[in-house]
């Protein structure tokens, strides 16, 4: 009987240990396959953020782009006519020519021509620090409004007759170019007023295109 039971107890024995020793075989495969695991889901992971940086990256590249294409300046010839007040003859005078528009900007590009005449003995009809804060076409009502800085008086510095034809040859290049009758003259926005002249809000200078004199 001893016999049997120590048998029996050898058998459990060694049964015990058998299965003792498959868990521990076991354990270290299933630590590599989850490390394994862990390494794919990684690689994913990393893939995933390197595709996302691309993403982005082209994105902003294109947004780069774009934002160029709105600096681009647009710059254009146009043909008009200038009128300018001939000081020793009494007269105004005119010529045709080309100038540069940059953006659309004609009445800046009228404006520079007015004082950078490229006709010799041809006094300019704008001085060199005036310029335009605005200008306004309206077609409907035949008008031009136009706004130069408050230091227009104190840069022209013009005697009453000199003013009076010098304002002639702007107005016209204002009104031949545009098509217009009409141009309204405002200083630092309000009606133009000078020792000599003054004008009413709303009032206009009329295009007087008789009597000038074409320049070769």
């Amino acid at each position: 009987m001893k016999k049997k039971l120590l048998v029996i107890l050898s058998i459990l024995t060694f049964s015990l240990m058998l299965i003792s020793c498959n868990k521990e075989i076991s354990k270290p495969n299933t630590e590599a396959d989850l490390s394994q695991d862990d390494n794919i889901k990684q690689d994913d992971n990393i893939k995933q953020n390197d595709n996302i940086k691309t993403n982005f990256e082209e994105a902003k590249d294109t947004q780069s782009t774009d934002t160029d294409n709105t600096d681009v300046v647009k710059k254009e010839n146009k043909s008009v006519r200038l009128y300018f007040y001939d000081v020793v003859n009494d007269n105004i005078v005119y010529y045709d020519d080309t100038i540069e528009v940059t953006d659309k900007a004609v009445t800046n590009a009228l404006v520079n021509a007015l004082k950078n005449p490229t006709k010799p003995d041809v006094t300019p009809a704008i001085a060199k620090n005036i310029s335009v804060t605005s200008a306004k076409l309206d077609k409907e009502n035949n008008i031009f409004t136009m706004d130069f800085k408050d230091n227009f008086v104190s840069e022209m510095n013009l005697g009453s007759g000199s003013e009076s034809n010098t304002l002639k040859a702007i107005v016209n290049t204002i009104g031949y170019n545009f098509k217009v009758d009409n141009v309204i003259i405002t200083l630092g926005g309000k009606p133009y007023s000078s020792g000599h002249i003054s004008m009413n809000d709303g009032e206009s200078f009329k295009v007087s295109l008789e009597n000038v004199i074409k320049l070769d």
